[in-house]
Formats: structure tokens, C-alpha cells, sequence
């Protein structure tokens, strides 16, 4: 009889290769090097910023459509880990792959209408994304000597006489490549849907009240695979007895030892409450908003498949390739190999889900905004009652063309169950201009945010070199067209 990992524990390991390959992708808005008013209740104005302050939209004369689309770059980092694998294999080094990426982001689409001096908006905005692609294999090379027990008879080969029962030696001898592959993905979304209306007014004091919708989706799917493949070479001989047997066959296992996959899927649905207002007294503008979100239910939901060998496979029957059968002087020679069972396998699955509760909140925005000539300085902070916090800031100068600068410091926090669940702080930055013509703008901006940027630098230290702009910074487009 033959089971795989008995051969594993009688045969020497002599060779370990490997690599890992993984990606990061982080959706970040980053609409402020576009517009200010995207970031800044107070610098809000018509649909740049009417999602963040519904006041905003007091501003539309007409009918206003709005676009903005961040295109994406990538930073990819080579390094190869070495590690300790013991006496028997010494140090093995694993090429590692991973990426940091901006993607394209639809970051927001707007629309709003004026009817008789009520202006109606609605609009859309990828809040926030993460996205992790990882895969990854271990190869194990090992050397197999093995000797196994067992008898021919008759029935294994027809040439041998009915009363005779031949005792064998099987000597085995083959590499063993063994294959442990694993991959895992991650998919997590945060989009806001908006809708929103507020009163025509170009006075000093401009309201607006909205609502969002924002789904809530992730998906992580993991799987790992562990195969053994193994051709043998093997001798047959008489262990004992008059017979004489000078047998050389093979046999091959090709086999997946284990197999294991994971699913996990997380719906939400929040809804949020609006109320904005801006005030706008001669150079300096304030605005702020009142956000208040009821409790928010979670359903988690998945399941998993382990199937695993249990058990050894059993030598089914010999076969006989030109074999040669002499009675008279009891000898035996040919191709002589063997024919495995299949191996018993088990298989368990599990399905299951449940749901959490996310604690509603209540936030408040805050922004200021001064305006001297041709300048524009602006600071606005943000949090909520779970924790969060936003901090920004920018400066806009339309002396000879217009350019702004924008930060913005950033965390996240879910309060489930009484249990905090938290993003990492981060910071975006972003330069950006704009052109006029007619009922037509257009903004133009490059963004780029602390883990993009921290990879970018990392990159070019160890390569030596300076980083690139193109890779630390990915371009960004809005347009807005004003229509009757």
C-alpha cells in the first residue's frame, strides 16, 4: 500500500522555491484638486460640493450637469525575502511582487435642475473602495526511497502457476514535487447615492437638505490547493523463496492532498440625513452641515469547502508489460508496475451567516473659507460621534490662471456591536487648474494619497533614484456644462 504523506515522511527534502504576487487598490474621491467646494462646506457651490452640502445647489440657475473621473496609476515593488528553512533546506529566497494602485474612479456624477426657483439634485460618488488580489506557492522538491511488501500471484500475471505465491520487494524511487498554491481577494465598497433640494438664492444665506443612500458591499474569497505529484520508478524482486524476479515498472500519483475554499459576502444599506447651510459675508464664506445616520444592519454571510485525503490507497493489481514467465528455472523478468485505488477522500462544507448592528451617528462639518483678491484660503473639520474625523484645507490663487492646492487627513471607524473597527488615518493630496469657456468648465487636477505615495518613495529608494511623478500622481478630470 502507498500513501502520499508517508512518503513525505521517509524521503529527504533537497529543494524549496516560491513567489508571492499581491496588489492593493484604495478608491479615495480626492475631489478637492478639482474644487474646493468638494471638501469644504463652505466653498460648496452649485454641484461641486452639493453632496457634502445641499446648500450648494441654491446656486443653479438653469440645468447643471457634472462629471469627475480620476484615472489610475500603479507603483510595483520587487523584493525577494530570504528565509530560514532549517538544516534541510538552509535558506530559500521567495520573489515577492506587490503593487500599490490608484484605480479609475467614476469619483462623481451629478445633475441638478431649477423649477421656479427650487433647484432638485441628484448624484452619485464612490466614497470609498479597497481591493487586495494576492496569490502565492511554495514548491517542495523531495527524494523518495521507499520499499513496500507484497505477494504475485496467478491472478496478477497469468503465466505464473495457480499454487504459487510469490513474495515481492518493492523498491521505490522518484522526486516528489510538492505544490501548496494559495489566493485570496478582497472587494469592499462604500457609494453614495444622492438626493437632494434647497431654494434658489444668490444672497447672503443659502440652506439645502438632502438624503444618501449608500450600499454597503464586500466580498473576500479565499482558496489554497495542495498537490503532490509523484512518478515512480520502482523494482520488483522476490523477497524469499525459489522464485527469481529481475522487474522494473512504474506507476504515477498525481494527486490534490487538500483543497480548501472561503467565501464571505457583507451587504449594508445606510441611509443619511442632510442639512446645510453657507453663509457669505463679503470675503468670508462659512458653511456648515448636520448629518445624522440611523442604525445600519449588516448581514454577514458565507461558507466554506475542506476536502482532504483520509486515508491510504491501496495496490489494486499489477500489470505486465513483455514479461517473461520461465518455470523451469522459476525466474521472472519484464516491465512489472502496479495500479493504485483511488485515494478516500473527505469532503466538509459549512454555510452560516448573521447579522450586526452598526450604531447610528450624528456629524457635524464645519468649514470657513477667505477670500482676499484674487486668493483663496480655506480650512474645514468634520467628525461624528462614533469618532471619525476629516481635516482639510487648500489654497486657490486666480492671479494669472488658476491653481489650488488641497489636503485632506482622513480615518474611519464602524462600531459594530460594541466592537471598533477601524481604517488606517490617511492623507490626499492634490494640485489642480481650471479652464472657462462659456457654459462649459473644465477642471483638471493630479491626486495622490500617503500609502500610494509612501510606495512610490519606498520604490525609488531602493532603486536608487528619484521618484516618479507619474507613478506617485494619477490625473484627474471634471466637467461641468450648464444647459437650458
Amino acid at each position: 500500500m502507498i500513501f502520499l504523506v508517508g512518503f513525505l515522511l521517509m524521503a529527504d527534502t533537497t529543494l524549496a522555491t516560491g513567489n508571492f504576487d499581491g496588489r492593493l487598490s484604495i478608491k479615495l474621491p480626492s475631489l478637492g484638486a478639482l474644487n474646493l467646494g468638494y471638501t469644504n462646506p463652505a466653498l460648496a457651490k452649485g454641484l461641486a460640493g452639493c453632496i457634502l452640502n445641499p446648500a450648494a445647489l441654491s446656486e443653479v440657475k438653469d440645468k447643471n450637469f457634472s462629471i469627475a473621473v480620476g484615472l489610475g496609476s500603479e507603483v510595483g515593488m520587487n523584493f525577494n525575502p530570504v528565509l530560514d528553512m532549517g538544516e534541510e533546506l538552509g535558506e530559500v529566497t521567495i520573489p515577492c511582487k506587490f503593487s500599490f494602485a490608484q484605480p479609475v474612479c467614476m469619483n462623481a456624477v451629478t445633475f441638478g435642475t431649477n423649477f421656479n426657483g427650487w433647484i432638485f439634485g441628484i448624484g452619485f460618488m464612490e466614497e470609498f473602495g479597497v481591493g487586495i488580489g494576492s496569490s502565492g506557492n511554495v514548491t517542495l522538491g523531495y527524494t523518495l526511497n521507499d520499499t513496500l511488501q507484497d505477494t504475485l500471484t496467478h491472478a496478477d500475471i497469468p503465466d505464473i502457476p495457480e499454487e504459487d505465491t510469490i513474495p515481492v520487494t518493492l523498491n521505490f524511487r522518484s522526486p516528489i514535487e510538492l505544490s501548496l498554491i494559495g489566493d485570496g481577494n478582497l472587494d469592499y465598497s462604500e457609494n453614495k447615492f444622492f438626493l437632494g433640494i434647497a431654494r434658489e438664492s444668490s444672497g447672503w444665506f443659502k440652506a439645502g437638505v438632502g438624503i444618501t443612500y449608500m450600499p454597503i458591499r464586500g466580498k473576500l474569497l479565499l482558496g489554497s490547493i495542495a498537490n503532490a505529484n509523484v512518478p515512480c520508478t520502482l523494482e520488483c524482486n522476490a523477497s524469499q523463496g525459489k522464485w527469481t524476479i529481475d522487474g522494473i515498472g512504474t506507476t504515477h500519483i498525481n494527486e490534490d492532498m487538500l483543497s480548501a475554499g472561503w467565501e464571505a459576502k457583507i451587504t449594508g444599506n445606510e441611509f443619511n440625513f442632510l442639512a446645510g447651510m453657507i453663509l457669505d459675508i463679503g470675503p468670508l464664506k462659512l458653511g456648515a452641515t448636520l448629518k445624522g445616520t440611523p442604525a445600519t444592519t449588516l448581514k454577514l454571510e458565507g461558507g466554506s469547502s475542506l476536502t482532504y485525503i483520509n486515508d491510504i490507497p491501496n495496490i489494486d493489481s499489477f500489470y505486465a508489460d513483455s514479461v517473461v514467465v520461465n518455470t523451469s528455472d522459476s525466474t521472472i523478468s519484464g516491465r512489472i508496475g502496479v495500479v493504485l485505488s483511488e485515494f478516500p477522500d473527505t469532503t466538509e462544507t459549512d454555510n452560516w451567516g448573521d447579522k450586526y448592528e452598526l450604531e447610528g451617528k450624528i456629524g457635524i462639518t464645519i468649514g470657513s473659507a477667505l477670500k482676499l483678491g484674487p486668493f483663496t484660503t480655506s480650512f474645514a473639520i468634520g467628525g461624528n460621534t462614533l469618532g471619525e474625523f476629516c481635516i482639510n484645507g487648500g489654497f486657490e490663487s486666480r492671479l494669472f490662471f488658476p491653481l489650488r492646492t488641497a489636503f485632506e487627513l482622513k480615518n474611519k471607524i464602524h462600531q459594530i456591536d460594541n466592537e471598533t473597527f477601524w481604517f488606517p488615518p490617511y492623507i490626499l493630496l492634490g494640485i489642480g487648474s481650471s479652464l472657462n469657456i462659456r457654459n462649459l468648465s473644465m477642471d483638471f487636477g493630479v491626486r495622490t494619497n500617503s500609502f500610494h505615495t509612501l510606495a512610490s518613495l519606498a520604490e525609488a529608494v531602493k532603486e536608487e533614484q528619484l521618484p516618479g511623478l507619474f507613478k506617485m500622481f494619477s490625473p484627474m478630470i471634471g466637467i461641468n456644462l450648464k444647459f437650458e
